[in-house]
Order: C-alpha cells, then structure tokens, then sequence
C-alpha cells in the first residue's frame, strides 16, 4: 500500500497529530489468504490512523471514526479482536492482550460520534464475580451475543459493563446470573 497523498489530508507527518492513543495492532488483511499484517496505530480526535511502523511520517491510510461502530468480537477464533464498523468499510483488529484490547476499545468509543450521540441509549450493569479471565471471557460472550447492543466496554477492574443500544437488560441480567454471576442495573 502507498501512503495517503498528503494534499487531501489533515496533515503532512505523524510528530504533528495530536496523539490521543497509539501502539502497535495487527490488521486482518483482505485477501484470499486472510492473513494479519502489524503495524502502527496513531488515535487523533476522531481519526485513525496506521502506519507501517512508528518510524515512519506517513500514514498508510486513515480511518474516519465518524458514525463508527466499535465493539470486540472473536475473529476466525481468535481472541482479542475488535471490529470498526465505518459507513464505508469494516476493519478487523487483534490487540496482543486484553488489557491492550479493552484499552483501544475505550478510546476508539470515546471518539466516534455513536458514542456522544445522545439518541444512542448507554446501560451500566455492575457485574460481580469476574475473577479468572474465564469469568471475563464468559461476560464478554454473553455481550457479544446481546441483541441491539452494538458496542459494550467491560471494566474488570471496577467490574462494570456499559453496553450501547437499545437493549433488555433484564435478559441480560438473567443470562448473565445464570452463567454464575451477581448483576445490579445501573441508573
């Protein structure tokens, strides 16, 4: 890939963005043989941006994070992905752990505008008995499987899940508790 002309873009090299997050993902490459690509990921406001490593001035492309829609799903069995779903494209990311993976999902939905937009209903469960990353990786199964969610954050640290969308929290208390797990509806 060729990077961005910089005459149609927002900048001319990577030290002048605003750097809200960054760090190495890999990209899961669209092609006959699915392969993962790693390169360098740079968080401005609400823009994306990837590079192929972070020596580099140029970026390979970027992502407009405008009426995105972040959320974390398992990819050809693989953990720690996550999805950036644009009006134009969807992009598969994998994080190299989970702590990594939840922290590009929080920033990502701090930026796009789905996150701020005050018609998108925002729900807090606080989810007790998430000791061992089994636990976590149950909770996130049961998230990902929520109809009308269409992004959630999993805090394990301060146990909390805001899930974004118009969805039953009633049945996701129920599935969650009846998976071994204590749930309170946050108002």
């Amino acid at each position: 890939m060729k990077p961005l002309n910089t005459s149609d873009s927002e900048f001319s090299t990577s030290k002048q963005l605003k750097r809200d997050k960054e760090g190495w993902l890999n990209l899961k490459k669209r092609s006959i043989f699915k392969s993962w690509q790693r390169y360098w990921w740079i968080l401005s406001d609400n823009v994306l941006f990837y590079f192929a490593s972070d020596k580099d001035l140029e970026p390979i492309r970027k992502i407009n994070l405008i009426e995105s829609h972040i959320q974390p799903v398992q990819i050809d069995g693989k953990e720690n992905c996550f999805e950036i779903k644009t009006p134009e494209k969807i992009y598969c990311l994998q994080a190299d752990n989970d702590d990594i993976l939840m922290s590009w999902v929080n920033a990502l939905l701090k930026s796009s505008t789905a996150w701020g937009d005050s018609t998108v209903e925002e729900n807090r469960l606080s989810i007790k008995g998430m000791m061992c990353q089994r636990c976590v990786k149950k909770v996130k199964e049961i998230l990902l499987n929520t109809t009308g969610a269409s992004q959630f954050t999993l805090d394990e640290a301060k146990e909390v899940a805001v899930i974004i969308g118009k969805v039953d929290l009633m049945e996701i208390s129920h599935r969650l508790e009846a998976a071994g797990f204590l749930v309170y509806i946050d108002s």
